[in-house]
């Protein structure tokens, strides 16, 4: 029922050409002063979560829409009947009318999610995995956009000597912790928990988990990594493992958008959250270091 009452809604705005929530709201403010239709309740409401609790507001929509039928008839009726009686009442083609509502519907989540300000494109910084190239970073590009349900559809991108290799999953806010979990087109899989500060998210910070691409023998492997938010969306066509100095960072970051006069600053920040004393950079697991535990275990 809740999904369906969405959909209802979602043709209502299409019809009624109302681009964002404030709009739709101001049309049921217009049929009745007192209405219970406001924006926190929409909300709610156009992401199917809850239903009004009250029959005024299905009264108030047929007000709005200048419909005979009633409100009970309204909220019981389905989509494709209502979706008849709206297209007749304002000789609104079908189809017309559901490509409004979905342009509705999609820019009310847009606007939900990027008032979060994490929505955007961020240039990634993290120790390399590979035993070929340890001591230096990867360089890697991720992309934050609206995804379902409150959260976000990630993308995370390296260009490998193998060629560029990409993977995308799900991402997730819980107070101030944003969790991805990405997969590549092999079954690659990465996890990353990143600290979210106030607003503005110019820079996200935290750690990424996963298995090696590029080396001899798959190890786990976890390491700090950095997200700065940067204005030019396209990946580096260079190599992603880059050396970890500020000189390399600051021009990479330069050319991405970030302020040539600070680059450098932020670039040297970056490496001391990368490297703080005492830290041991991409800390691999191997096979290897499973031996022991094995021959162990197997004397039980």
């Amino acid at each position: 029922m809740q999904a369906t009452f969405a959909r209802k809604l979602g043709l209502t705005a299409g019809v009624l050409r109302c681009a964002t929530r404030k709009e739709l709201c101001a049309r049921f403010r217009a049929a009745n002063p007192n209405t219970e239709f406001d924006l926190e309740r929409s909300f709610k409401w156009l992401q199917g979560k809850a239903l009004p609790r009250s029959s005024s507001v299905y009264e108030d929509w047929a007000a709005v829409l200048g419909t005979s039928r009633s409100g009970s008839w309204l909220a019981a009726s389905s989509v494709d009947a209502f979706a008849e009686e709206v297209s007749a009442l304002f000789s609104v083609d079908r189809i017309e009318m559901q490509a409004l509502s979905d342009r509705f519907l999609g820019e009310v989540l847009v606007r939900q999610l990027s008032d979060d300000g994490l929505t955007g494109s961020f240039l990634c910084y993290s120790h390399a995995w590979s035993p070929f190239h340890a001591g230096r970073l990867i360089r890697g590009a991720m992309d934050l956009q609206p995804g379902t349900r409150g959260g976000f559809l990630a993308q995370y991108r390296e260009n490998l000597p193998s060629g560029s290799w990409s993977s995308r999953g799900p991402a997730r806010r819980s107070g101030r912790v944003l969790s991805v979990a990405l997969e590549g087109a092999v079954e690659e899989h990465l996890a990353l928990s990143l600290l979210v500060p106030g607003r503005p998210v110019n820079v996200l910070a935290g750690r990424m988990q996963g298995t090696t691409l590029h080396g001899a023998e798959t190890q786990i492997c976890s390491t700090r990594i950095v997200l700065v938010r940067v204005t030019a969306q396209e990946m580096p066509v260079t190599e992603c493992f880059v050396p970890a100095d500020v000189e390399t960072l600051a021009g990479d970051l330069a050319a991405h958008g970030r302020e040539p006069a600070t680059s450098a600053e932020v670039a040297a920040a970056v490496l001391r959250f990368l490297c703080p004393p005492g830290a041991m950079g991409a800390a691999p697991i191997s096979p290897a270091d499973l031996n022991d535990l094995v021959g162990l275990t197997l004397c039980d």
